[in-house]
């Protein structure tokens, strides 16, 4: 999974498939391209085999990883490989999606969807965690969310519903920017579902490209839609043609 960092820097966050027994547990490793290659891979931590809830962001001097832990959401950071630091957060349990990016050099912006008790945030400045703001992924099934920076300052979270739209919305100062909504014009007439994570892309636009996989209610099959976003906003979302084939978006 592509991690929000500096420009020119490319970071990875993953969890291994292996199970690490008895406690079935995964590997969560981060990882950098350095010119044409990875460089080692740096485990973060074990989570929960099965969790898929999990997101990393880096600076030009640290790294930071989130995940959703069997029912607890975990936060981490390291200035050097292999020397991550866990830092005790009392809330949250991110089964539902976790995202991380930087607000400076030592400080990032988690952002986290829980089943039952909602969305929430915090901030890790240094070591110190404090709370922040929730987003508004207010839908009992919103999910997914992540974080993408906006260069008039800020960051972008999208995240998946259970409509026929992606949720935007966008962190500046603080505060949270009402919800967006960003349809798809599908090119089958019955109701779909947006629940896969609406991926951000990573160019220095202010308004990002989005895509996202739809799932139909009749057939159950999925497709790719995708909003290319003109100078003065989000705009309806093309549904790409021969895409019904469960093709993840990039």
């Amino acid at each position: 999974r592509p991690v929000p960092s500096p420009t020119g820097t490319h970071h990875l966050v993953w969890s291994g498939l292996e199970e690490i027994e008895p406690e079935i547990r995964s590997y969560l490793v981060m990882n950098e391209f350095a010119g044409d290659s990875l460089n080692r891979p740096d485990t973060v931590t074990t989570i929960y085999a099965g969790s898929l809830t999990y997101g990393a962001a880096a600076s030009r001097v640290r790294r930071w990883a989130a995940a959703g832990d069997y029912g607890d959401l975990r936060v981490l950071y390291a200035d050097a490989p292999g020397a991550w630091i866990e830092v005790p957060v009392p809330e949250g349990r991110g089964d539902e999606g976790v995202a991380v990016a930087a607000l400076d050099d030592t400080t990032a912006l988690v952002a986290w969807r829980d089943a039952y008790l909602g969305p929430g945030a915090g901030i890790l400045r240094g070591s110190s965690w404090t709370l922040a703001t929730a987003p508004p992924m207010t839908d009992l099934f919103d999910s997914a969310p992540r974080l993408r920076l906006r260069p008039s300052g800020g960051y972008w979270l999208s995240w998946a519903t259970a409509r026929n739209f992606v949720g935007i919305a966008s962190y500046h100062d603080g505060f949270w920017s009402p919800a967006e909504s960003v349809f798809c014009a599908h090119l089958r007439p019955e109701a779909h579902y947006s629940q896969s994570a609406a991926a951000m892309s990573r160019d220095d636009g202010e308004y990002p490209a989005v895509s996202w996989m739809a799932v139909s209610s009749l057939t159950g099959l999925t497709s790719v839609c995708v909003c290319a976003p003109g100078d003065s906003g989000f705009t309806v979302a093309e549904n790409l043609a021969g895409s019904e084939a469960g093709i993840s978006p990039v």
